[in-house]
Formats: structure tokens, sequence, C-alpha cells
């Protein structure tokens, strides 16, 4: 149930509401089937947080997408795209039960994901993987480092949502 809906400018819909931990799942899964989207939903550890997140302005609203500027570049790296290999992790990924952050399918995902991104960077020089351990549940977050070797005091992380 619902404590507070609230409308954006967008005119989507946002609800604010108390979801036991343990309903989390569930919740996840009822994004999924019934409104075809992965997650849908934020947690907040109060009302009170979830009231000020609800109050921040909508800056996405006044983003300008930039032009594109670097096509020279993509177009020298786009033959090492490999279709067979985004199939392989999209299969990959979709082999677990749920990657969800609780479970141990989530956990396993998390140590694929790191894995995976370990082998892919075994012989670059200046990067590493590290899985950040978290308090409460078993699915670390994974970030990838690289060093730039141009600019060394240049870095590129990426992390991403499993």
């Amino acid at each position: 149930e619902s404590l507070l809906p609230h409308s954006f400018a967008s005119g989507s819909q946002v609800w604010i509401g108390e979801v036991a931990i343990d309903e989390l799942a569930e919740l996840s899964h009822t994004m999924h089937e019934q409104h075809n989207r992965c997650g849908g939903y934020m947690v907040h550890t109060s009302a009170q947080g979830a009231m000020a997140a609800l109050m921040m302005p909508e800056s996405i609203a006044n983003f300008t997408i930039p032009a594109p500027s670097q096509q020279d570049l993509v177009n020298a790296w786009l033959p090492q795209v490999s279709a067979d290999q985004i199939t392989n992790t999209i299969r990959a990924l979709s082999s677990f039960n749920n990657r969800f952050y609780t479970t141990t399918s989530g956990a396993q995902a998390s140590d694929w994901l790191a894995n995976e991104w370990r082998s892919l960077i075994s012989s670059l020089p200046g990067s590493r993987i590290e899985q950040i351990k978290h308090s409460g549940y078993n699915q670390k977050s994974v970030v990838l480092t690289i060093q730039g070797s141009e600019k060394p005091d240049e870095w590129v992380i990426v992390g991403g949502h499993l």
C-alpha cells in the first residue's frame, strides 16, 4: 500500500511505501513480470530519506545530450566488437536464477562478472578488479579500474548494475 503518491512533471507516478527487506525479491519479481522493468524502485532507509530524494530537482530533464565527437576513434574500435561475445555474456548473466543482491545467485553473478573482467584485463598494465563487500548481504560490487597509459594521472572506473 502506498503511503504517498506524487506526480512528476513528466506525468509518471511515484509512490513512497514501506516494504519489508524479506519482500524485496518479490517486489523485484513483480516489477519485472507485471511492469516489464528490472528494478523500477529505489530503497531508502526511512520515509524522511525517500521524501528528501523525491524533492530533488529532476536534473535529467535539463540534460543536453552531447553531439558525437569521437566517431573516428569509435569506428576504429568497432571491428573488435564481437556479436558472439555479447550473446555469450547475455546467456551467462541470464543463466543465474536471479541477480538480486540478497540471493546466493546474486553473489555468484558478482563473482562471475569479476572473473570475466579479470580475464579481459589480465595483460593490461595499470588495471585491477575489486569486489567490494557490503554488510547485510553477500553480493559484492564489482569495480574495474584502468589507469591511463599515456596519461597515468587519468583513470577509467567501470561499475554497473547486475
